[in-house]
């Protein structure tokens, strides 16, 4: 799963888009997670709506609970 990053004023725009499997907001912040990192970039700009400083992560666990 991989963890797209963007800033936005409208995060409703992006969170019910087909290829979210999850979402979470930090600040101005929205983490949008999906299977299809790929599809969802695309998704995400194909809408009308601003955003900002688009980012793309690994979700990983041993980052959350340190290293094993």
């Amino acid at each position: 799963m991989k963890n797209i990053v963007l800033k936005t004023k409208n995060p409703n725009a992006f969170v019910n888009l087909p290829s979210v499997e999850s979402y979470s907001i930090d600040g101005e912040h929205l983490i949008l997670k999906s299977f299809q990192s790929e599809q969802l970039i695309r998704e995400i700009v194909m809408i009308d709506e601003d955003f900002q400083d688009l980012k793309v992560f690994e979700d990983r666990l041993d980052q959350l609970y340190g290293e094993f």
